[in-house]
């Protein structure tokens, strides 16, 4: 399934989509979407949603990378598609550290998925999740398991990162409630 997913994305290629793909796999797409939340932290009206938003946010992005980046690209090392597969279209440089999770979505998804819990009308952002997803795989870089991994992980981040931070600040129901 794992490979039948990546082919069907991967190799249904077009110039128009090559181009969308680098831009969104691209640190300025990501350095747009942090900009654009952190936008409406500093315009939203209450000093403890804007708290608890930027706590939040911070949280998760620093377990991310601790679990990711230092953890579980050094223990499980699962083989990019092109290093394994026959004609893999790639956009991007070729890298040799693990593909498992994905780094760029599970960044990603743990600042939107903090910006929702912060502010649960704000769930259509979650959109970009799969935004990313989808460039990560048709750039040849990752497996659709690495990116469900990712999105998974980012999500437990959060849960994990908003129970460290309920003893700082008011549940966010109780906050809405006034």
């Amino acid at each position: 399934m794992n490979i039948f997913l990546f082919r069907l994305i991967n190799n249904n290629r077009s110039q128009t989509l090559d181009i969308i793909s680098t831009i969104i796999s691209s640190y300025i797409f990501i350095i747009c979407i942090v900009g654009i939340i952190f936008l409406y932290v500093i315009f939203s009206h209450k000093i403890i949603y804007k708290i608890k938003t930027i706590s939040l946010i911070i949280l998760a992005i620093l377990l991310d990378v601790l679990i990711i980046n230092i953890i579980a690209k050094n223990i499980v090392f699962t083989p990019r598609p092109y290093m394994v597969l026959p004609n893999v279209y790639t956009i991007g440089t070729s890298i040799t550290n693990s593909a498992i999770p994905s780094g760029h979505v599970s960044f990603i998804s743990s600042i939107l998925f903090a910006l929702v819990i912060s502010n649960p009308t704000l769930w259509p952002c979650l959109f970009f999740i799969l935004i990313m997803g989808w460039s990560r795989i048709y750039n040849g870089m990752h497996w659709p398991s690495d990116i469900l991994l990712g999105i998974i992980i980012a999500l437990v981040l959060v849960w994990i990162a908003n129970l460290i931070l309920k003893p700082f600040h008011l549940p966010i129901a109780l906050e809405r409630k006034k």
